[in-house]
């Protein structure tokens, strides 16, 4: 669509909208390759989503730097999205942990403030 718009404004654009078009082509058959693969039993769900994201992301970076800038920072937050996830993953029991630490220190204070107001003179603010 990007292309399509410039169109209008640039020569040699009919060019630029042919190569998007074999561009996005080449991305949608590897990922139709990738999905075939996974149809074999050869590769897993998860594995088989991991290279469809990898694929977008490096689609989109490659029509940033063909196209427009705004798509390579799409690919490039798509990358960062795949890493995440994938190391997420591994780290999963450390994220538990720290979730409930967190929820026991917020649990602790609560309870302290509820303590410190309802002791007299607690929360009163001094009069003068």
């Amino acid at each position: 669509a990007t292309a399509w718009s410039r169109a209008h404004y640039e020569e040699g654009s009919q060019l630029m909208i042919l190569r998007q078009v074999f561009h996005w082509l080449g991305i949608a058959v590897a990922l139709g390759l990738d999905f075939y693969v996974r149809g074999t039993g050869e590769e897993s769900a998860a594995a088989a989503s991991f290279n469809a994201i990898l694929l977008l992301a490096l689609g989109c970076y490659l029509a940033g730097v063909h196209l427009e800038w705004l798509f390579s920072l799409v690919g490039v937050l798509l990358t960062l999205l795949l890493f995440v996830v994938v190391k997420a993953e591994q780290y999963l029991w450390l994220i538990a942990v720290v979730g409930l630490v967190a929820a026991a220190v917020m649990i602790w204070l609560i309870r302290l403030v509820n303590r410190t107001e309802q002791r007299p003179g607690g929360s009163d603010p001094p009069s003068t």
